[in-house]
């Protein structure tokens, strides 16, 4: 959901084509629309080819989405108060032994990870080893950068 900015037809048209004909290919389009906008939405699905027309359902977003106890401006208001949450916690700082308590298990994944994985992995936690031949050690330093810290701490989405 794109919030609820007016699209002009030709973006609308895209939109509907992409979801049609781009990477996912999808099978049928259900696009959800204010009823201000659906003369749009339904100029722009006349618009794609009749073979792909059945393809795509118009329906009006239901009326809760417009109202402040629930649908979408509920939604909008939490996620505004939990960015707003967010912005004001201060991150953990970066020597600090806590941020190993709960270390991620994700071993297996990482292991069989294609290597451009890997080297952004290395990359993005800054990983260094350094071998210490005479003593037959490793030790290995890694940093997490404050956004991914903050995001991963409160159980947000860093993508």
């Amino acid at each position: 959901m794109s919030g609820n900015t007016p699209k002009p037809l030709p973006r609308t048209a895209r939109i509907i084509g992409a979801l049609l004909a781009g990477p996912a290919r999808y099978a049928q389009v259900l696009y959800l629309t204010a009823p201000a906008a659906r003369p749009v939405v339904t100029r722009a699905a006349a618009g794609v080819p009749a073979g792909q027309q059945d393809r795509i359902v118009i329906r009006d977003l239901p009326p809760a989405a417009f109202t402040p106890e629930g649908g979408l401006y509920a939604e909008r208001t939490r996620a505004e108060a939990q960015l707003a949450a967010l912005r004001t916690t201060t991150p953990a700082q970066d020597n600090d032994p806590t941020l190993l308590d709960e270390p991620p298990a994700a071993t297996a994944v990482i292991a069989d990870a294609p290597d451009r994985i890997k080297a952004a992995l290395i990359d993005t936690f800054g990983i260094q080893a350094l071998y210490n031949k005479d003593m037959n050690q490793v030790t290995i330093w890694a940093s997490c950068p404050a956004p991914l810290r903050m995001a991963l701490c409160s159980g947000g989405s860093v993508i």
